[in-house]
């Protein structure tokens, strides 16, 4: 089968070591010399996410007539301008009379995300499953959730939730520094949308299998994190954590992004090993490749179902349209 068409160069080991994810300030041992390059989520989602969109409000007007009474009415020029300006910014960019930022990182086509087992996408064997690196889902993989809750009402200023935090980042880095021992691939969190305030976080990681996350859990620095859960949770009752984790056998799973930025298993990362040198990580691969034609083209196609491509047939011409509401298939090259 032909080799997928990757859409991301390769990243050196040496940007990934620069990469702006905040170290923990518990010493990792051992620590690799390719870390992962995943990104470290905003703060301020959290902090934004800590109090209600009225209770936000209500702080301001609090705070603005607090600025008034103490400096006139001249102080309401600060929020003026900002807020001028980013009706401007948002004007120009709605009128193409400006780059539009939000777009800089997006993708401009349909694609999927796949697993170079080798480190790229030639048309090679994999040796472990037998199959072929052009073949859909030639790997099997494992996803793994991790979420966090606070049920207080001071939210972020909750007794806990800080050195829960603290834990979780120290657990985060200890899987981005040791990627070759855990098998962490990459990671996605999110912010829950059920609540007005005070949502649940959630992780979602990507491992090579499930013995590198079994290691992870029975290792040093996971072992002191529930060590410490277990010595406060009584105190505690606020503070809640899940996990779950899913197997998958190659051939098992499947995705398509249209017009997107790299998330989920597009926002993974794969080694590409100096066979010639001392053997060690000298690149990281991305697994995303063109989805618009071949065996990528179609969900039954991605899951190698061939007895539901009959099915798929019959609403084909919405998937092949281009602006007459099908975009999804064919987008700007």
């Amino acid at each position: 089968m032909a080799p997928f068409k990757p859409l991301l160069p390769n990243i050196p080991t040496s940007h990934a070591r620069k990469a702006t994810y905040k170290p923990s300030t518990t010493e990792l041992e051992p620590r690799e010399n390719a870390p992962l390059p995943i990104r470290r989520p905003s703060p301020t989602v959290i902090l934004r996410d800590g109090l209600t969109l009225s209770t936000w409000l209500l702080v301001g007007g609090v705070l603005q007539g607090l600025a008034i009474r103490t400096m006139g009415y001249k102080s309401l020029l600060p929020a003026a301008l900002i807020l001028s300006y980013r009706a401007l910014d948002t004007a120009l960019m709605t009128l193409s009379l400006k780059k539009n930022h939000y777009m800089d990182d997006v993708i401009m086509r349909k694609y999927s995300a796949q697993y170079p087992t080798n480190g790229s996408f030639a048309s090679t064997t994999n040796p472990n499953t037998g199959q072929e690196d052009g073949d859909p889902a030639s790997t099997p993989l494992v996803v793994f959730h991790l979420g966090a809750k606070c049920n207080h009402p001071l939210g972020l200023l909750a007794p806990g939730f800080k050195e829960l935090g603290d834990w979780a980042e120290r657990l985060y880095e200890s899987l981005r520094v040791n990627p070759s021992k855990y098998g962490l691939l990459g990671m996605t969190r999110f912010v829950g949308a059920a609540e007005a305030s005070g949502n649940e976080t959630l992780s979602v990681m990507y491992f090579r299998d499930y013995e590198g996350l079994h290691a992870f859990a029975h290792d040093l620095m996971h072992a002191e994190s529930v060590r410490w859960w277990s010595g406060i949770v009584k105190r505690h009752p606020h503070l809640a954590i899940w996990h779950e984790t899913y197997v998958v056998p190659r051939g098992c799973w499947e995705n398509i992004y249209a017009q997107a930025g790299v998330t989920g298993m597009g926002d993974t990362f794969f080694p590409v090993v100096d066979k010639e040198g001392d053997g060690e990580v000298k690149e990281w691969a991305r697994g995303v490749v063109d989805a618009r034609g071949g065996a990528l083209r179609t969900g039954s196609r991605r899951l190698r179902m061939a007895h539901l491509e009959e099915k798929e047939k019959e609403l084909e011409g919405y998937y092949d349209m281009t602006d007459g509401g099908g975009a999804f298939d064919e987008v700007a090259q």
